[in-house]
């Protein structure tokens, strides 16, 4: 007895299962000879050790991912192909069969050739799991969660297909749209915020536009990352109600669908304005984007490139509408277009909404971060707010400090630069922690140096330097809990020194402390050379690495009174001159790593105006106010540091020009 739900037609499946049901058999075998052909070489290979940290995603993992992405999409294009030809459109809707019959049974063939191989597949692995018994990677939780997402995705590409494919009457466009489809969501997204980030300063670009939005927004993504920890509810919940309104909003367009739009581009009248303009839009924003990004942010080139992009919208969007290159100029529908668009920029830019010059009340404010980047923040959303050595960003809740970060962030408003520098706080982060939950996040790009004066008061704080320097930190009782403290030049090859002694790590660990509360801002905010590093060991896996900075004068004198200064500084001893250039030299720098030291030597000579020190005082100076290749405006002299030993890297630094007048005379 026929379903009244479902009336099942039995010559329409025999004749889908001739004309698709191949899919479903490469697809099964595909399934077979990667993912358990695969388990199976792995665990008869000699040398076999079972990693707990497998999954069964892992197996083939490249060819699973593509399988997923073209089977199904595949699968729809063939199963309703019948809806892009006129003669088969007219011949099916003429059956006595309703649509809703008819789609929803190409529907359920679809699904019964698409999850079969998986279920099969998924027996192997059982039965292979059991011959070898492998507990670590086939139980019946691992092969039911295989299973599972595997079908999730193959639904969503296959419903996404045939969603597609009733708005389009074009075979070819139905499986160009379906992968647009998939890209649409970030792409959106990421040129959205590449325009509003360079129209209004502060926009958080890279925190916005972090790899959460990439990994679940993005399915190629999310699929190639299964089995890499758990999926989220949030994703599960999302792609499965995908899969029910593509399938819902499909049946609702199928049954309204006209024959005759079989062969279209759109086949919906009213859809062609929303595909036209939708178009437009994209490409409007594209070329913003492209322009203005590759010319500095530059307000007329994003202009031009909005200019360019519409026009670029418009042609596109007319040729695959009218199926011709012969497309006339509507202008009507692009000044509208135009006007539009022209307001919307008008808002952003002249920031209407007060996005720009937001600055919260501090009265509303729990803590505020302050750093390079924002990725710390990513971490604390994760919930691991420790994120090990990571610290680029520092929570400030001290009530001076925040009133300092506002003035700080009123300024940044005022005058800080959109173009981008180098250096270590030519990016500023400001993210504001509220007390009644959420977050209001800026981020500047600003010319080196330029806020020195107003960092010092952070630099200076207690909870910078506890951040910074976790050994700062550190209690009476935490010390007693250090094993060894190691100490280690960066420039020349040394043999590491180890302090041991319980008495010696003591006392060195409070002489670094007071070293760090009494450093000055200035010192911190200059890029000076890491002559020197520490690195404290707690435990095997728990260390504290750190400079050790140039102007930690009391540290040093206690390597010396200890006899270990020669072999864990690095000093003027080490190096058998120091080559002072004119002026700040890059060529020097590229080839210094690829030069012999006589190469090196000859190339010096050929140079103008070079002069050469062996004197250790003036060389030692030029180590301790050398700086790292970074450009923030000022001039320059490149140095050259020969080492003593042969063998040993030559040292390249640049110290400004305003200094060497008072080291060199």
């Amino acid at each position: 007895m026929r379903s009244k739900l479902f009336s099942f037609n039995r010559g329409i499946f025999i004749q889908d299962l001739r004309s698709v049901g191949w899919i479903s058999i490469v697809y099964f075998l595909t399934l077979l000879f990667t993912g358990p052909l695969d388990l199976y070489n792995i665990i008869t290979e000699e040398n076999f050790i079972e990693e707990k940290s497998q999954s069964l995603f892992d197996l083939s993992r490249d060819i699973y991912t593509i399988a997923i992405f073209t089977v199904p999409v595949l699968l729809g294009l063939l199963l309703f192909r019948y809806m892009q030809t006129k003669l088969s459109a007219d011949y099916i809707h003429s059956l006595p069969i309703k649509r809703e019959s008819l789609y929803n049974q190409r529907i359920i063939t679809g699904v019964v050739l698409l999850i079969l191989p998986v279920f099969l597949t998924g027996i192997v692995f059982y039965v292979i799991g059991v011959n070898y018994k492998l507990m670590y990677i086939t139980t019946p939780a691992h092969i039911w969660s295989w299973i599972g997402l595997t079908i999730l995705f193959l639904l969503f590409v296959f419903m996404a297909t045939v969603f597609v494919g009733i708005f389009t009457g074009i075979t070819m466009v139905q499986g160009a749209l379906t992968y647009i489809l998939f890209l649409l969501p970030v792409g959106i997204t990421s040129i959205v915020a590449i325009n509003a980030a360079s129209l209004i300063k502060g926009i958080a670009l890279d925190y916005y536009l972090d790899g959460t939005l990439t990994r679940d927004a993005l399915p190629f993504a999310r699929v190639g990352l299964l089995g890499q920890g758990t999926v989220s509810p949030t994703v599960l919940i999302t792609y499965s109600s995908l899969v029910v309104i593509f399938y819902v909003i499909g049946l609702i367009a199928y049954k309204k669908r006209a024959i005759e739009m079989s062969s279209r581009a759109i086949s919906f009248q009213f859809f062609q304005p929303v595909f036209k303009y939708g178009v437009m839009a994209c490409f409007t924003l594209l070329g913003g984007a492209y322009f203005g990004l590759s010319q500095n942010n530059k307000l007329g080139w994003f202009l031009f490139g909005y200019v360019i992009g519409s026009i670029v919208g418009y042609v596109v969007a007319e040729v695959v509408l009218q199926k011709t290159w012969r497309i006339g100029f509507r202008w009507k529908g692009y000044v509208g277009f135009a006007v539009v668009a022209a307001l919307f920029f008008a808002i952003i830019s002249l920031d209407i909404l007060g996005i720009e010059k937001k600055v919260p009340d501090l009265k509303n404010v729990k803590k505020v971060y302050v750093g390079e980047d924002l990725y710390t923040l990513k971490a604390i959303d994760n919930g691991d707010e420790a994120i090990g050595d990571d610290r680029s960003m520092v929570a400030y809740t001290d009530p001076t400090i925040l009133k300092h970060i506002e003035q700080l962030h009123k300024k940044l408003i005022k005058e800080a630069s959109l173009q981008r520098g180098h250096g270590v706080f030519d990016t500023i982060g400001i993210a504001y922690e509220l007390k009644g939950g959420g977050r209001i996040v800026r981020l500047y790009n600003i010319p080196r140096h330029l806020f020195d004066e107003d960092m010092k008061p952070l630099v200076d704080s207690r909870e910078y330097k506890e951040k910074m320097y976790p050994v700062y930190a550190l209690s009476d009782k935490s010390i007693s809990t250090i094993r060894s403290i190691e100490i280690q030049s960066n420039l020349v090859e040394k043999r590491p020194v180890y302090i041991t002694e319980r008495t010696k790590i003591e006392e060195f660990v409070h002489l670094l402390q007071e070293e760090i509360q009494k450093q000055k801002a200035t010192d911190v905010l200059t890029d000076k050379v890491d002559l020197s590093s520490i690195n404290i060991s707690i435990t095997d896996r728990n260390q504290l690495p750190m400079t050790l900075e140039v102007y930690y004068k009391e540290i040093e004198k206690w390597l010396q009174k200890e006899g270990l200064a020669d072999q864990a500084l690095t000093t003027a001893t080490d190096f058998e001159s120091a080559t002072i250039l004119p002026k700040y030299d890059q060529d020097v720098r590229e080839s210094s790593y690829n030069m012999s030291r006589a190469e090196f030597n000859e190339y010096l000579a050929e140079q103008p105006k070079v002069k050469t020190t062996r004197d250790e005082k003036q060389i030692q100076k030029l180590l301790e106010n050398s700086e790292y290749d970074v450009y923030d405006g000022r001039d320059y002299q490149t140095i050259v540091f020969l080492p003593k030993k042969a063998g040993q890297t030559i040292q390249v630094y640049d110290v400004p020009k305003e200094s060497m007048k008072k080291l060199i005379k």
